[in-house]
């Protein structure tokens, strides 16, 4: 998987994890919007934090994705 969820104190917690500078791929964007729709249909969840591991937030796209 290209990304992590975690949820604390109703905050999602949404983490890039792909490759050296966790590029973002077509998993990582289906991820991501299946985040939102379910923030903006589950009163509870108040918002989302968009993180990077480690050294770096997202060098981009994934090249050999979306080329």
């Amino acid at each position: 998987m290209s990304y992590e969820l975690k949820f604390e104190d109703n905050i999602a917690i949404f983490t890039f994890k792909y490759g050296k500078v966790n590029a973002v791929t077509t998993d990582t964007l289906q991820g991501l919007n299946q985040l939102v729709d379910r923030v903006n249909e589950e009163e509870e969840l108040k918002g989302i934090v968009i993180t990077g591991d480690g050294r770096y937030f997202s060098g981009g796209f994934d090249l050999e994705t979306f080329t």
